[in-house]
């Protein structure tokens, strides 16, 4: 079992995590993808989750936009998915 943030669990292991950064207005954001294909981007200072993306398949890499707008996830379906 894997403790994400403080009084919340999940029970897949994670398979990345990048920061988001940028001028975006929220700080200190967190993306972290886990072996059942969510993508939890995570406010790391109230250790809450802001948003939730399920994808088709696990994810084994994320990369963030310089200006914190998109993300790109890929995975086991062997394709980049762009998300807003």
């Amino acid at each position: 079992l894997y403790t994400l943030a403080s009084g919340s669990t999940d029970p897949m292991p994670i398979t990345a995590l990048r920061w988001r950064s940028g001028s975006s207005k929220t700080k200190n954001v967190l993306l972290a993808s886990s072996a059942d294909g969510t993508i939890k981007h995570w406010h790391v200072t109230s250790q809450r989750v802001l948003s939730r993306v399920t994808a088709e398949d696990q994810v084994y890499a994320l990369d963030v936009r310089p200006d914190g707008e998109q993300f790109a996830a890929a995975g086991k379906d062997k394709t980049v998915k762009l998300y807003d």
